[in-house]
Order: C-alpha cells, then structure tokens, then sequence
C-alpha cells in the first residue's frame, strides 16, 4: 500500500481554522477531520505513561537486583507520539490518499513538528490580528453567557479588559507571523493562507492549497466545494448552528480608531508580513514563491 501524504493544517484561534479544516476535509482525495488534541493531550498522556513506566523499570531493577533495564528517554517520548499521530490520521483517511489533522496548538512547534514528520506538509491560516483579537473577545463573551463556563470570562479579566486583551493578542500574532514568514523561506513543506483570501477569493485559494497538496483540482470539484462550504450551508449542517457566525473581513467597528491606529503603528512590519499594513490585495506571500512545483503561477 502506497503511503499516503500526511499534512498539518492548523492557526491561531479565531483565524478561520474551522472553515479550512472543513473544506480539506470535503475534497474526494483528501482527509481532515474536526480538530484533534495531539499536543494538549496525547503528547501530555504519553509523557505521563513513560514517567510511570519509569517508574515499573526502576521497580523492577531493585527486585532483580538492579540488572539495570533501560528507561524511556525523550526520543522514545517524541517517536512513539509520532507514530501514534500517524497512525490515527491515517486510519481516519480510510482510503482517501492524503490524509491530515487539524491542532491548533501545533502553532508553536513547528521546528520540532517538521523533524518529528519529515515527509509531512503544513498549511497554516492567519487572519488580521486586530479583527481576530475583537472576534475572540466576543467569542469568548458569547460562549460565557451561552454556557455559563467562567473560564472563557477568566480569559478576558485576566488580560485586564477590552483594549489590553485586543494589544496583547496582536502581538501575540506578531511573533507567531515573523517566525513563519521567516520559515517559510527556507522550507517548501509550509504554505501560508490567510482567512480573507479563503473567504474572499476561495476558489483561487483552495486551488493554492490542493495543488500544494498534491490533490487534484478542476472545476466541477471546486464548484462542489464552493457550495458545500458556504457559511449557510455550513450553519445548516452544524450540530452548533451558533457556531458558525459571518466573520467580517473589512475593519471591525466595535475597535476605536485610536487603538486601532496605535496597533498599526506599532506593528507595522509584523503586519506588512502578512500584508496587513498596506491593504490585503498586493500581498507577497513567502511560501507560495518556494512551492513554485506545487502551484501554477
């Protein structure tokens, strides 16, 4: 059996990761199924299970009279998640050759993930900083009142209120957007999108993604892909119709244009990175001119 071509896609939150996931995930060829927990939970229970396992050697090498058994080491640790990751993405593909998973917490390791899957693709969305810190910030207002969970207020009263959550998200985005821009010249196995060009200019951009993929593209199967992921059919679909709510792309109004104007300011080369300082339709995107094998130009 040939092996299948195993990718990552993932962002920060609040950066259209679901409506990315969902669509990979409706091509023919390619699998991505609802977001996993592989590093905020399956790596966390490994680690804990070769702790204890240290734990069953040590035992054992006191009662044998220390024949000195050897313990898991990090490499071990890092090979086994590995293996699992794999395994389970590839069991959920079934038949579909290139098969993914969606973690957003893989955002902060991507040195360590690209050398733990050394064949594995990365597509990795952004989204304006400013208008993601403003959605979040309601997101997690709207999940607190529907649910009542104090921990989504807890995120917002921790970062001292409105403006001093909105600062501190952007340069959040800052540093996650020098460091993959700065990656992505250097390795043709990470493609950078953002969330307005997959919601604005779907089509050109999903082309972007599935050749980069390796997946075939044609009309009749992105016009498929185009209806199906529409925001209304999404919502119609969805367990959680409430979920789904129209992000906006153009400025956020509920922002002042003070705060809005000191972000800029103080920001400009993170966000001119990703094409946000000047406008959003003349951005160069440094992964796009690596994967020159992957995408027509």
């Amino acid at each position: 059996m040939a092996e299948k071509q195993r990718f990552f896609a993932y962002g920060l939150p609040k950066s259209g990761t679901t409506l990315l996931q969902y669509t990979l995930n409706a091509h023919p060829q390619v699998s991505c199924p609802s977001e996993h927990y592989f590093i905020n939970y399956l790596y966390k229970q490994l680690k804990q299970t070769l702790a204890q396992y240290d734990q069953v050697l040590a035992t054992v090498n006191h009662r044998t009279g220390g024949v000195n058994a050897d313990v898991p080491t990090s490499p071990i640790l890092n090979a086994c998640f590995a293996r699992v990751c794999e395994t389970m993405i590839d069991a959920a593909a079934g038949e579909k050759p290139i098969a993914g998973a969606n973690d957003n917490a893989f955002m902060g390791h991507i040195d360590s993930l690209s050398q733990l899957f050394p064949r594995a693709k990365f597509v990795v969305i952004f989204r304006n900083p400013i208008e993601r810190a403003v959605s979040a910030y309601h997101h997690n207002l709207k999940l607190y009142r529907e649910t009542g969970e104090v921990a989504h207020k807890q995120l917002i009263d921790n970062a001292g209120g409105f403006e001093p959550w909105v600062r501190g998200t952007v340069a959040n985005y800052s540093k996650f957007a020098e460091r993959y821009c700065s990656y992505a010249q250097s390795q043709q196995r990470l493609l950078l999108i953002r969330f307005e060009d997959l919601a604005e200019r779907k089509r050109e951009t999903l082309t972007t993604v599935f050749q980069f993929l390796g997946a075939t593209v044609d009309n009749a199967i992105l016009d498929k892909l185009l209806d199906i992921t529409s925001f209304q059919a999404m919502r119609s679909q969805a367990s959680r119709p409430a979920f789904f709510r129209s992000g906006r792309s153009e400025k956020d109004e509920s922002i002042s244009m003070g705060l809005r104007q000191s972000l800029e300011s103080e920001y400009s080369n993170a966000l001119n990175l990703m094409g946000y300082a000047n406008g959003d339709s003349n951005w160069e995107n440094p992964s796009v001119s690596i994967a020159g094998d992957y995408i027509d130009d």
